[in-house]
């Protein structure tokens, strides 16, 4: 299997796909920026670009280097042919004299999305940092991250402790939810400050992130997306129009991310 760190950890993936098991292998990579060598990361950099690219569009590169190599965690997911398909990373950012984890831009081979690569891959990385935690006694994570999907969103409520915005809060009626408390107005704000976005306007009812594709308009998603659940589609259909994003907050405790394998 190709490794970009000789002190990445390797981990195996297991999927059904055409009612078969498939064997997929992640490459686990703790501070890329110091644990992948200089003369890898141009190389890592323009692999995972091409998968990036594939899924969302393609990124500035500054945005894409930020994103894949100051991270705590990286995860490289390959197939049996040693084909890189898939990129989960995840920030610690210290804000207020505490720590906060955000995973940033996860992205999965179009050809291999349906799988829940995301989900699983999210699910490791999460468990790695409630690992390192258990060390200092601390039993619940504080994640807060930027996304525009309504189904990420919709998980992980199910298994958060705290989350803001919870789509399962919205007004049936109405299509809105409560405004965000003080705590998490203040802890989104901090974040967005320490991680440098830039953005035209936050609005406090939902979270929402106005203007961050202004500078790659070519990167705002307009498929209308098939969701099954009625309360994340009304959350979807008023918060999350075209180039519209959603910045959550969570409280995650080691029993929830075990229970549903998040």
């Amino acid at each position: 299997m190709k490794r970009y760190s000789k002190f990445s950890n390797v981990k195996e993936l297991r999927v059904v796909r055409s009612a078969e098991s498939v064997h997929f292998y992640a490459e686990i990579i703790k501070d890329s920026l110091n644990n992948i060598p200089k003369k890898n990361q141009s190389e890592a950099l323009e692999e995972i670009s091409k998968v990036v690219e594939k899924a969302w569009g393609k990124f500035p590169k500054k945005y894409l280097e930020n994103s894949i190599l100051h991270t705590r965690y990286l995860m490289l997911l390959r197939n049996n042919k040693d084909d890189l398909i898939g990129v989960a990373p995840i920030k610690k950012i210290h804000i207020d004299g505490r720590y906060v984890y955000s995973f940033g831009l996860t992205a999965v081979d179009p050809d291999y999305q349906g799988l829940g690569f995301m989900k699983k891959m999210h699910a490791t990385l999460g468990l790695k940092i409630f690992m390192e935690n258990l060390l200092h006694f601390k039993t619940k994570i504080e994640f807060v991250f930027i996304t525009p999907n309504i189904r990420t969103i919709g998980a992980l409520a199910k298994v958060a402790d705290f989350i803001y915005p919870n789509p399962y809060k919205v007004d049936e009626k109405t299509g809105k939810i409560d405004y965000a408390d003080d705590r998490t107005w203040e802890t989104i704000n901090l974040y967005l400050k320490a991680t440098g976005e830039t953005y035209r306007k936050l609005d406090r009812c939902g979270d929402v992130m106005i203007g961050f594709y202004d500078d790659k308009p070519n990167l705002i998603f307009r498929e209308t997306e098939n969701i099954p659940d009625k309360k994340l589609r009304i959350f979807a259909k008023h918060y999350l129009k075209p180039g519209n994003e959603v910045v959550v907050r969570s409280i995650v405790s080691l029993g929830g991310l075990i229970r549903d394998e998040y």
